[in-house]
């Protein structure tokens, strides 16, 4: 029906040696890989997409997440392999939680950073080499230092929740 592109692999697949192309966003609820929804979500991101290149954007950006990083859902999937990964992906989700604002995306050292200022102005990002010196801004580190510590005392409360659950669970089996 509708699909678009998601642009893999990206600078972060590709330091890692990953290839392929044609990961996309499509309707018809069934993919083998594709990010699949019904005909109707697909129609409703194309009417944002249109409304957005006529408002003279060039792109629009698609973050894909595994789930919604709440500390219930990164409590009952912190034995994942991929949870590490996920950790990373989690600043960026945190900072758009905070801003309401999609985050700037660059790749340095192998790994995501999020709305990071370089300090040399000549400096750029490279995905499999070192970071430039760059920092957060400081009215989003100051939000996200105090959003990180709920959230921190948040995740503790449901990872003592989520194993009480399981034992619980295992005792009844």
């Amino acid at each position: 029906y509708l699909s678009f592109n998601m642009g893999y692999p990206n600078s972060y697949d590709r330091s890692y040696g990953r290839t392929g192309s044609n990961l996309m966003v499509h309707g018809a609820c069934s993919s083998a890989g594709c990010y699949s929804m019904t005909d109707e979500q697909v129609l409703e991101i194309y009417a944002f997409a249109r409304e957005a290149f006529r408002g003279g954007q060039p792109y629009f950006t698609v973050a894909a997440y595994p789930f919604k990083m709440t500390p219930e859902n990164m409590a009952k999937h912190r034995k994942n392999e991929h949870f590490k990964f996920w950790q990373m992906l989690k600043i960026g989700y945190d900072q758009f939680e905070l801003t309401k604002r999609p985050p700037v995306v660059e790749v340095c050292e192998k790994r995501y950073v999020f709305n990071q200022q370089v300090e040399d102005a000549n400096a750029k990002f490279s995905a499999s080499a070192s970071c430039p010196a760059m920092s957060t801004p400081s009215s989003l580190a100051m939000a996200y230092q105090a959003y990180e510590k709920k959230w921190d005392q948040a995740f503790t409360t449901a990872v003592a929740r989520v194993d009480r659950e399981e034992a619980n669970r295992l005792e009844a089996e």
